[in-house]
């Protein structure tokens, strides 16, 4: 199981090591764990204060992203599914409060976030919406 690559543009060789440690490093000759070659990754200077600065700067810049009038008045909740009181009301409380959801799982996190973030998309045509679920 030995396979050759580069590090640093550097030919190395190396071997897969099995969870018995039957397998043996082609670079070490050896079969204990101290024998394994490591080398160092190449160490990045920090950047300057300034140059950190100026793409803080540049990262926070704020701009608008313009609101359709036309959809503004109202929102949408989805008919095609039963109704469920309680994702009804979050889904009307998290589109005008900041939000955290908890839930147990099957009772509709997913589905409220996509709720949500349709009705969002259909304020904020050009704005970015994203979804972080874990």
């Amino acid at each position: 199981n030995q396979s050759a690559g580069r590090w640093n543009g550097q030919q190395t060789n190396v071997a897969a090591r099995s969870v018995g440690g039957a397998s043996r490093s082609a670079a070490a000759g050896g079969g204990s764990l101290g024998a394994w070659v490591t080398k160092e990754k190449p160490k990045r200077d920090p950047l300057p204060m300034a140059e950190l600065i100026k793409a803080t700067e540049e990262f926070n810049t704020h701009v608008p992203v313009p609101l359709d009038p036309t959809t503004v008045a109202t929102w949408e909740y989805p008919t095609n599914l039963s109704l469920r009181d309680y994702q009804f009301n979050i889904v009307e409380t998290a589109l005008f409060h900041n939000t955290l959801i908890a839930l147990p799982t099957g009772l509709g996190k997913t589905f409220i976030a996509a709720v949500v973030m349709y009705n969002f998309w259909r304020w904020y045509p050009t704005g970015v919406l994203l979804l972080l679920d874990a």
